[in-house]
């Protein structure tokens, strides 16, 4: 295990929260995009490999925190984003509507007539079986700031699906279950408000409708969430619950309700990290998150119901210049 500073990791992406992080089959690697530091927020992509992180690019989608970032049939898809992470008067909040796929190491923007208003914190999933990705809700501008719509991405464009479903939210998870055969939302902030009115409801995308599901996880936004494709089996850890970020591990298999795991070791509290599983590894990698104070720059490996911290980056504390 190796600890140190941000500027002394140059052959990691750092301290990083709001980034993307999905596994690549073409390339049997893993691949971070953008988010924010301390300081600043990135538009680069690295590759992770046989325990080394290399950047592959810095061209491609413009710096951006949020965006919507899936692993679909021999390509990955990046959708929208923050330009900012919190902003400031200086810098405001700026929601982008791109979409951008990246196949042989390169980014290429492709311009469609139809996709989704501009936004940032939309949960994001592929269904394999039918070859489409899936997009809901999100945090956008103007008087309706957040969104309860469901699109479709099927390799050339997208199309809008639903808008009846689960209520409006952004924050909230989406993995594509083999076992149910469909897509999995869970959790999800439909309102910040004084009251506090989070939502940990579960729903399942079967192509046409939304299914409500029973759940009696406590209600969690901004956590991460990923499905072994080996076990057939959900992974959530951390998150937001209206109070205090946590770091609690939670197990989901079909047919079964959430189950917490009391393990000793685990990443810190946090929210805003990224999660992916790795099917070579059979294993989960998270990477990064905030607490509110510091941006981390750790990676965790997930196994056999145990954490184990592969690499340590010193936490950074985050600056408040309204990036």
């Amino acid at each position: 295990m190796a600890l140190c500073s941000g500027e002394c990791c140059s052959q990691s992406p750092g301290v990083r929260n709001g980034h993307s992080l999905v596994y690549f089959s073409p390339s049997r690697s893993l691949i971070l995009f953008g988010g924010a530091d301390e300081k600043k927020v990135h538009g680069d992509t690295w590759k992770f490999s046989e325990g080394q992180w290399e950047e592959i690019t810095e061209q491609g989608p413009s710096p951006r925190t949020f965006p919507s970032m899936v692993t679909g049939d021999n390509y990955i898809l990046l959708f929208g984003g923050n330009a900012v992470l919190f902003g400031g008067p200086s810098n405001p909040v700026h929601y982008l509507d791109d979409t951008w796929l990246f196949e042989n190491n390169a980014w290429r923007q492709l311009i469609t007539k139809e996709h989704p208003d501009a936004r940032a914190e939309a949960a994001i999933a592929y269904d394999p079986v039918r070859q489409k990705v899936v997009l809901f809700g999100g945090r956008r501008s103007g008087e309706k700031w957040i969104d309860g719509d469901t699109w479709e991405f099927d390799g050339k464009g997208w199309s809008l699906k639903d808008t009846t479903g689960p209520t409006a939210r952004s924050g909230a998870v989406m993995v594509y279950d083999s076992k149910l055969k469909g897509v999995i939302l869970f959790g999800g902030n439909p309102v910040i408000s004084k009251e506090k009115n989070y939502n940990g409801s579960m729903w399942l995308w079967n192509g046409t409708n939304w299914i409500s599901m029973n759940s009696s996880a406590p209600l969690i936004f901004n956590s991460c969430m990923s499905y072994s494709t080996t076990e057939d089996f959900i992974l959530r850890f951390g998150g937001w619950n209206g109070s205090n970020r946590v770091h609690d591990t939670w197990i989901y298999k079909s047919g079964n309700d959430w189950r917490k795991l009391h393990v000793k070791r685990h990443p810190s509290a946090r929210n805003h990290a990224a999660m992916v599983f790795n099917p070579d590894k059979d294993c989960f990698f998270l990477y990064g998150g905030h607490d509110g104070d510091n941006v981390f720059g750790d990676m965790w490996e997930f196994t056999g119901r145990r954490w184990k911290l592969l690499f340590d980056v010193k936490p950074l504390r985050r600056i408040d210049n309204g990036h």
